[in-house]
């Protein structure tokens, strides 16, 4: 592999100016340096080679872009990749793409109009979270599409997104302040929920759990949530993070990290937790 810069003519002979990576058989667009152009050609080939990948990061933050135009040689988009870009209104992915990385058009607030490519299988985690689409945009859906990952449409605003009947699993919170979906799939309030629901809780007293519902209470600029745990037939509300030593802990021992971290970074929830023992919230 080489690295190096390079610019590249576009059809209205713009000079547009990238760092690639150069491997044996193929070409990766690693970062675009050019500030000046509102639409931007991905090039097919360089030095006679496909350009078959958009890396991570490669046109963050470019918010004069207003139209990026792909060539039917990419084949797939890296994490990031066009994340910041509010000024993009339409996207039409091209079907060679098979995969999109991992908040690939986060923050993308200009977007009215996407066509996803045509075999892609699954959407990945906050792929277009933060873009706040207007009620009248469309998101075209593969008909081949089996997954959408958490956090997907996060903060996506109330727009209606028709789900392919082929998807086969939808993650907590991938809907999460997003769209209102038109799907064969039967309702799962997780959709619009986050994370911990679903997760296992084991309690001092040996009693286990699954957090089945989510309540979020704050006073002033302090938040926290009150978990609704299923245990058997019965439902028992808990302060998330837990405030007293001991009283429950997450069976996953990395979500049970994020508690202990979320403990130590806001000591102020104490006074939350108390009024919530006491009713007052």
């Amino acid at each position: 592999m080489k690295e190096y810069q390079i610019n590249v003519n576009n059809s209205k002979n713009q000079i547009q100016k990238f760092i690639v990576e150069e491997y044996d058989n193929y070409v990766v667009l690693k970062q675009y340096l050019s500030n000046e152009m509102d639409l931007v050609e991905i090039p097919a080939k360089i030095n006679n080679k496909n350009v078959t990948v958009v890396g991570d990061c490669c046109f963050f933050n470019h918010p004069e872009i207003i139209g990026v135009y792909f060539s039917s040689a990419i084949q797939s988009i890296g994490n990031a990749a066009f994340a910041y870009c509010k000024g993009i209104s339409k996207l039409d992915l091209p079907d060679s793409i098979k995969k999109i990385g991992i908040s690939a058009f986060i923050d993308c607030t200009g977007l009215n109009r996407v066509v996803m490519p045509k075999h892609l299988k699954v959407l990945s985690a906050g792929l277009f979270a933060f873009c706040h689409l207007n009620c009248d945009a469309e998101i075209v859906l593969p008909h081949e599409l089996e997954e959408i990952d958490v956090h997907a449409f996060y903060s996506g605003d109330s727009f209606e997104l028709k789900i392919p009947d082929t998807v086969k699993r939808i993650a907590v919170g991938a809907f999460n302040g997003g769209p209102k979906v038109i799907t064969s799939l039967p309702y799962d309030k997780c959709w619009y929920l986050d994370w911990p629901y679903g997760e296992k809780i084991v309690f001092s007293d040996g009693q286990e759990g699954i957090v089945s519902n989510i309540t979020y209470v704050g006073i002033d600029c302090t938040n926290s949530e009150i978990l609704e745990v299923t245990i058997g037939n019965k439902r028992q509300n808990i302060f998330y993070p837990s405030c007293e030593e001991n009283v429950y802990k997450f069976e996953n021992i990395h979500s049970q990290q994020m508690m202990q971290e979320d403990i130590k970074n806001n000591p102020e929830l104490e006074e939350l937790y108390q009024a919530w023992l006491n009713g007052l919230v």
